[in-house]
């Protein structure tokens, strides 16, 4: 294990926050509509080969405590789409499903300030640590940011470096799944996020060429 990672430690910085001022969704009472506090632990399975990162869960999530929790967002439709994991299942059978396919899900900030659930208004963020997840699982071979004005902006900021550190790992930015991005139709996110299959056992090595970006 690297000397730097300890499953996942999330990188830390002392903000003066009082918990006694959150309640259990981690809202902050003494300001209406303000989330402060720390996201969700990753989830991951056995040789992970893709990383998905969101931007930070969104408060319907945290209350669940799933990932991509707000029935509105269509990440579990597109997953099903691209994967067949039926997005109808119960969440623990869908995180199952992901981890049998070797793909983990995690978000680029470990904490931060937000108003709402909105990505725009996310700030004083903490990053979580991703060099340390991909050093306790070298299998993985690209890391797909869901969305560029969240997961993606969060990840420049912070991991600028990445490539040079990790030339062997593709970093890919998908359409947003959030119900925010109304500009990409459904059809046209769930064509972007077929790339993932590129990296799974059993499709061949590498992204396809598509309306993604490439990191």
């Amino acid at each position: 294990m690297s000397p730097r990672s300890s499953r996942y430690v999330r990188t830390s910085r002392s903000s003066g926050r009082d918990a006694s001022v959150r309640d259990s969704a981690g809202c902050d009472s003494s300001v209406r509509g303000v989330y402060r506090g720390e996201g969700l632990p990753a989830v991951c399975g056995e040789s992970p080969r893709v990383l998905i990162l969101g931007s930070f869960p969104s408060v319907m999530s945290l209350e669940r405590r799933e990932y991509y929790g707000n029935p509105h967002n269509q990440f579990w439709r597109i997953m099903d789409a691209v994967l067949g994991i039926d997005a109808a299942l119960p969440y623990s059978r869908r995180v199952e499903e992901m981890k049998r396919r070797h793909i983990a899900l995690w978000d680029a900030a470990s904490e931060c300030l937000r108003e709402g659930s909105s990505d725009s208004t996310i700030r004083d963020v903490a990053q979580n640590d991703i060099a340390g997840f991909i050093d306790e699982n070298p299998s993985v071979r690209a890391i797909f940011l869901n969305g560029r004005t969240g997961a993606g902006k969060i990840f420049s900021r912070f991991f600028g470096d990445f490539a040079a550190e990790f030339p062997d790992i593709d970093v890919l930015v998908m359409p947003s799944t959030s119900p925010a991005n109304a500009a990409v139709s459904l059809a046209e996110k769930i064509e972007c996020w077929s790339a993932v299959k590129g990296y799974l056992d059993g499709h061949q090595d590498g992204y396809t060429e598509g309306s993604h970006d490439r990191y």
